[in-house]
Protein backbone atom coordinates (compact mmCIF):
# COMPACT_ATOMS: atom_id res chain seq x y z
CA UNK A 1 0.00 0.00 0.00
CA UNK A 2 2.83 2.37 0.89
CA UNK A 3 4.44 1.75 -2.50
CA UNK A 4 1.13 2.43 -4.24
CA UNK A 5 0.64 5.67 -2.33
CA UNK A 6 4.12 6.87 -3.18
CA UNK A 7 3.58 6.04 -6.84
CA UNK A 8 0.32 7.98 -6.92
CA UNK A 9 1.88 10.94 -5.12
CA UNK A 10 4.86 11.12 -7.46
CA UNK A 11 2.67 10.69 -10.50
CA UNK A 12 0.58 13.72 -9.53
CA UNK A 13 3.49 15.95 -8.53
CA UNK A 14 4.81 18.37 -11.15
CA UNK A 15 8.10 17.31 -12.68
CA UNK A 16 10.95 19.63 -11.67
CA UNK A 17 13.25 20.75 -14.45
CA UNK A 18 16.72 19.53 -13.70
CA UNK A 19 19.62 21.81 -14.57
CA UNK A 20 21.59 20.63 -17.58
CA UNK A 21 25.35 20.85 -17.04
CA UNK A 22 27.29 22.59 -19.79
CA UNK A 23 28.86 20.26 -22.29
CA UNK A 24 32.62 20.10 -21.97
CA UNK A 25 32.77 19.91 -25.76
CA UNK A 26 30.82 23.13 -26.35
CA UNK A 27 32.96 25.76 -28.11
CA UNK A 28 33.98 28.72 -26.00
CA UNK A 29 32.30 31.11 -28.44
CA UNK A 30 28.88 29.81 -27.40
CA UNK A 31 29.41 31.01 -23.83
CA UNK A 32 29.88 34.61 -25.00
CA UNK A 33 27.20 37.01 -26.14
CA UNK A 34 27.10 37.94 -29.81
CA UNK A 35 28.32 41.46 -29.03
CA UNK A 36 31.20 40.37 -26.80
CA UNK A 37 34.65 41.17 -28.21
CA UNK A 38 36.76 38.23 -29.39
CA UNK A 39 39.24 36.83 -26.95
CA UNK A 40 42.68 38.38 -27.03
CA UNK A 41 45.38 36.23 -28.61
CA UNK A 42 47.62 34.33 -26.24
CA UNK A 43 50.72 36.30 -25.25
CA UNK A 44 53.90 35.48 -27.10
CA UNK A 45 56.60 33.43 -25.48
CA UNK A 46 59.11 36.16 -24.65
CA UNK A 47 61.94 33.67 -24.33
CA UNK A 48 61.22 32.29 -27.81
CA UNK A 49 61.11 35.84 -29.17
CA UNK A 50 64.46 36.70 -27.59
CA UNK A 51 66.07 33.49 -28.87
CA UNK A 52 64.85 34.07 -32.41
CA UNK A 53 66.01 37.68 -32.38
CA UNK A 54 69.48 36.59 -31.22
CA UNK A 55 69.69 33.94 -33.94
CA UNK A 56 68.49 36.28 -36.68
CA UNK A 57 70.95 38.94 -35.58
CA UNK A 58 73.80 36.45 -35.62
CA UNK A 59 73.05 34.65 -38.88
CA UNK A 60 71.55 37.20 -41.27
CA UNK A 61 74.26 38.91 -43.25
CA UNK A 62 76.82 36.21 -42.48
CA UNK A 63 78.16 34.92 -45.79
CA UNK A 64 79.43 31.72 -44.17
CA UNK A 65 75.92 30.55 -43.19
CA UNK A 66 74.05 28.54 -45.81
CA UNK A 67 70.97 30.22 -47.33
CA UNK A 68 68.85 27.18 -46.44
CA UNK A 69 69.64 27.61 -42.74
CA UNK A 70 68.82 31.31 -42.92
CA UNK A 71 65.54 30.72 -44.74
CA UNK A 72 64.45 28.08 -42.25
CA UNK A 73 65.15 30.52 -39.42
CA UNK A 74 63.32 33.37 -41.15
CA UNK A 75 60.14 31.31 -41.52
CA UNK A 76 60.01 30.81 -37.75
CA UNK A 77 59.15 34.50 -37.48
CA UNK A 78 55.63 33.93 -38.83
CA UNK A 79 54.62 32.41 -35.48
CA UNK A 80 56.27 35.19 -33.45
CA UNK A 81 54.77 38.52 -34.62
CA UNK A 82 56.77 40.86 -32.40
CA UNK A 83 58.38 44.24 -33.09
CA UNK A 84 61.82 42.96 -32.09
CA UNK A 85 61.49 40.06 -34.52
CA UNK A 86 60.47 42.44 -37.31
CA UNK A 87 63.46 44.66 -36.59
CA UNK A 88 65.82 41.67 -36.70
CA UNK A 89 64.28 40.49 -39.99
CA UNK A 90 65.06 43.78 -41.69
CA UNK A 91 68.65 42.67 -42.07
CA UNK A 92 67.48 39.86 -44.33
CA UNK A 93 66.33 42.31 -46.99
CA UNK A 94 69.96 43.40 -47.43
CA UNK A 95 71.42 39.89 -47.33
CA UNK A 96 73.75 39.00 -50.21
CA UNK A 97 71.92 35.74 -50.91
CA UNK A 98 68.93 36.14 -53.21
CA UNK A 99 66.79 33.38 -51.70
CA UNK A 100 67.28 34.89 -48.23
CA UNK A 101 66.05 38.30 -49.40
CA UNK A 102 63.09 36.69 -51.13
CA UNK A 103 62.07 34.69 -48.05
CA UNK A 104 62.44 37.76 -45.82
CA UNK A 105 60.12 39.81 -48.00
CA UNK A 106 57.62 36.96 -48.08
CA UNK A 107 57.59 36.48 -44.31
CA UNK A 108 57.20 40.22 -43.69
CA UNK A 109 53.90 39.98 -45.55
CA UNK A 110 52.74 37.05 -43.40
CA UNK A 111 53.97 37.96 -39.93
CA UNK A 112 50.80 39.95 -39.06
CA UNK A 113 52.42 42.93 -37.39
CA UNK A 114 52.03 46.64 -38.18
CA UNK A 115 55.80 47.20 -38.03
CA UNK A 116 56.27 44.63 -40.79
CA UNK A 117 53.76 46.45 -42.98
CA UNK A 118 55.44 49.80 -42.31
CA UNK A 119 58.86 48.41 -43.18
CA UNK A 120 57.61 46.95 -46.47
CA UNK A 121 56.07 50.32 -47.35
CA UNK A 122 59.39 51.99 -46.60
CA UNK A 123 61.23 49.57 -48.90
CA UNK A 124 58.65 50.18 -51.65
CA UNK A 125 59.19 53.93 -51.33
CA UNK A 126 62.97 54.08 -51.09
CA UNK A 127 64.77 50.90 -52.14
CA UNK A 128 65.02 51.34 -55.89
CA UNK A 129 68.03 49.03 -56.12
CA UNK A 130 66.02 46.07 -54.79
CA UNK A 131 63.23 46.82 -57.22
CA UNK A 132 65.55 46.42 -60.19
CA UNK A 133 65.24 42.68 -59.55
CA UNK A 134 61.85 41.67 -60.99
CA UNK A 135 61.38 38.69 -58.67
CA UNK A 136 62.22 40.66 -55.53
CA UNK A 137 60.02 43.57 -56.62
CA UNK A 138 57.11 41.24 -57.30
CA UNK A 139 57.46 39.67 -53.85
CA UNK A 140 57.74 43.08 -52.20
CA UNK A 141 54.46 44.31 -53.67
CA UNK A 142 52.69 41.02 -53.07
CA UNK A 143 53.72 41.05 -49.40
CA UNK A 144 52.69 44.67 -48.95
CA UNK A 145 49.44 43.93 -50.80
CA UNK A 146 48.49 41.25 -48.26
CA UNK A 147 47.76 44.00 -45.75
CA UNK A 148 45.15 45.62 -48.02
CA UNK A 149 45.90 49.09 -46.65
CA UNK A 150 44.37 51.93 -48.65
CA UNK A 151 47.23 54.25 -47.62
CA UNK A 152 49.47 52.26 -49.98
CA UNK A 153 47.38 52.84 -53.08
CA UNK A 154 49.87 55.25 -54.63
CA UNK A 155 52.77 52.84 -54.01
CA UNK A 156 51.09 50.24 -56.21
CA UNK A 157 50.07 52.61 -59.00
CA UNK A 158 53.14 54.82 -59.37
CA UNK A 159 54.86 53.86 -62.62
CA UNK A 160 52.87 50.63 -62.78
CA UNK A 161 52.72 50.44 -66.58
CA UNK A 162 56.48 50.68 -66.82
CA UNK A 163 56.98 47.50 -64.77
CA UNK A 164 57.71 43.97 -65.96
CA UNK A 165 55.31 41.01 -65.91
CA UNK A 166 55.65 39.56 -62.39
CA UNK A 167 55.86 42.96 -60.72
CA UNK A 168 52.94 44.28 -62.75
CA UNK A 169 50.85 41.30 -61.71
CA UNK A 170 51.74 41.77 -58.03
CA UNK A 171 50.86 45.45 -58.09
CA UNK A 172 47.58 44.95 -59.93
CA UNK A 173 46.44 42.09 -57.69
CA UNK A 174 47.46 44.10 -54.63
CA UNK A 175 45.03 46.80 -55.77
CA UNK A 176 42.34 44.12 -55.63
CA UNK A 177 43.05 43.76 -51.91
CA UNK A 178 42.31 47.43 -51.21
CA UNK A 179 38.57 47.47 -50.76
CA UNK A 180 37.76 51.03 -51.77
CA UNK A 181 36.11 52.72 -54.73
CA UNK A 182 39.42 54.48 -55.38
CA UNK A 183 41.08 51.11 -56.03
CA UNK A 184 38.47 50.33 -58.69
CA UNK A 185 39.06 53.72 -60.30
CA UNK A 186 42.82 53.10 -60.39
CA UNK A 187 42.33 49.69 -61.98
CA UNK A 188 40.15 51.23 -64.66
CA UNK A 189 42.85 53.85 -65.25
CA UNK A 190 45.46 51.11 -65.60
CA UNK A 191 43.19 49.25 -67.99
CA UNK A 192 42.93 52.35 -70.15
CA UNK A 193 46.65 53.10 -70.06
CA UNK A 194 46.76 55.62 -67.21
CA UNK A 195 47.37 54.82 -63.58
CA UNK A 196 50.31 57.20 -63.25
CA UNK A 197 52.45 55.23 -65.69
CA UNK A 198 51.89 57.06 -68.96
CA UNK A 199 49.64 56.31 -71.90
CA UNK A 200 50.70 52.74 -72.55
CA UNK A 201 47.38 51.35 -73.63
CA UNK A 202 48.81 48.46 -75.65
CA UNK A 203 50.69 47.15 -72.64
CA UNK A 204 47.65 47.46 -70.36
CA UNK A 205 45.65 45.36 -72.81
CA UNK A 206 48.31 42.65 -72.67
CA UNK A 207 47.81 42.43 -68.92
CA UNK A 208 44.02 42.76 -68.98
CA UNK A 209 43.73 39.31 -67.42
CA UNK A 210 45.19 40.51 -64.10
CA UNK A 211 43.13 43.70 -64.13
CA UNK A 212 39.98 41.66 -64.68
CA UNK A 213 40.85 39.38 -61.76
CA UNK A 214 41.33 42.29 -59.36
CA UNK A 215 38.12 44.00 -60.47
CA UNK A 216 36.27 40.74 -59.94
CA UNK A 217 37.69 40.45 -56.40
CA UNK A 218 36.63 43.99 -55.54
CA UNK A 219 33.18 43.92 -57.12
CA UNK A 220 32.13 40.28 -57.08
CA UNK A 221 31.18 40.75 -60.73
CA UNK A 222 32.78 39.85 -64.03
CA UNK A 223 32.18 41.93 -67.13
CA UNK A 224 34.35 39.71 -69.29
CA UNK A 225 37.86 39.41 -70.66
CA UNK A 226 37.98 42.52 -72.87
CA UNK A 227 38.57 46.16 -72.12
CA UNK A 228 35.51 47.25 -74.12
CA UNK A 229 33.15 45.17 -71.98
CA UNK A 230 34.61 46.49 -68.74
CA UNK A 231 34.47 50.06 -70.06
CA UNK A 232 30.79 49.61 -70.87
CA UNK A 233 30.22 48.23 -67.36
CA UNK A 234 32.09 51.20 -65.89
CA UNK A 235 30.10 53.75 -67.85
CA UNK A 236 26.86 52.21 -66.59
CA UNK A 237 27.82 51.68 -62.94
CA UNK A 238 30.46 54.23 -61.94
CA UNK A 239 27.99 56.69 -60.38
CA UNK A 240 26.55 54.07 -58.02
CA UNK A 241 29.82 52.27 -57.36
CA UNK A 242 30.13 50.65 -53.92
CA UNK A 243 32.80 48.27 -52.68
CA UNK A 244 31.87 46.06 -49.74
CA UNK A 245 34.17 45.97 -46.73
CA UNK A 246 34.33 42.18 -46.86
CA UNK A 247 35.77 40.35 -49.83
CA UNK A 248 33.00 38.41 -51.60
CA UNK A 249 33.21 34.65 -51.88
CA UNK A 250 34.59 34.20 -55.35
CA UNK A 251 33.68 31.08 -57.30
CA UNK A 252 34.63 29.53 -60.58
CA UNK A 253 37.94 29.78 -62.37
CA UNK A 254 38.55 33.40 -61.40
CA UNK A 255 37.88 32.65 -57.75
CA UNK A 256 40.28 29.72 -57.78
CA UNK A 257 42.99 31.83 -59.40
CA UNK A 258 42.57 34.58 -56.83
CA UNK A 259 42.72 32.14 -53.93
CA UNK A 260 45.70 30.32 -55.39
CA UNK A 261 47.72 33.51 -55.86
CA UNK A 262 47.23 34.80 -52.32
CA UNK A 263 47.50 31.43 -50.58
CA UNK A 264 50.88 30.57 -52.07
CA UNK A 265 54.23 31.63 -50.67
CA UNK A 266 57.86 31.05 -51.65
CA UNK A 267 57.93 27.68 -49.92
CA UNK A 268 55.01 26.49 -52.05
CA UNK A 269 56.75 27.63 -55.20
CA UNK A 270 60.00 25.92 -54.25
CA UNK A 271 58.11 22.68 -53.56
CA UNK A 272 56.41 22.90 -56.94
CA UNK A 273 59.72 23.56 -58.71
CA UNK A 274 61.30 20.59 -56.95
CA UNK A 275 58.38 18.41 -57.99
CA UNK A 276 58.64 19.57 -61.59
CA UNK A 277 62.39 18.94 -61.52
CA UNK A 278 61.82 15.40 -60.27
CA UNK A 279 59.35 14.76 -63.07
CA UNK A 280 61.85 16.01 -65.65
CA UNK A 281 64.57 13.76 -64.21
CA UNK A 282 62.27 10.74 -64.39
CA UNK A 283 61.67 11.44 -68.07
Amino acid sequence: MLDLALALTLGCAPTAALPVPPSPLAPAALSRGQDDPPEAPAPLDERAVAELVDQLTELLGDKQVSPDDKVELIWRAVDLPHEDVVEALEEGVDDKQHEVRLATLDVLGLIDHEDAMKFLAKVAKKDKKLQKDEELAAQLYKSLGRYGNEDHLALFTKGILNTKGAEFQARVLALGKIRTEEAVEELMAVMNGGGGGGRLGAKSIAFMDQVRLSLHALLGEDAGATRDKWQAWWNENRKDLEVSEEEPELEGQLGRRWERYWSKDTRDREAEEEGEGAQERRR
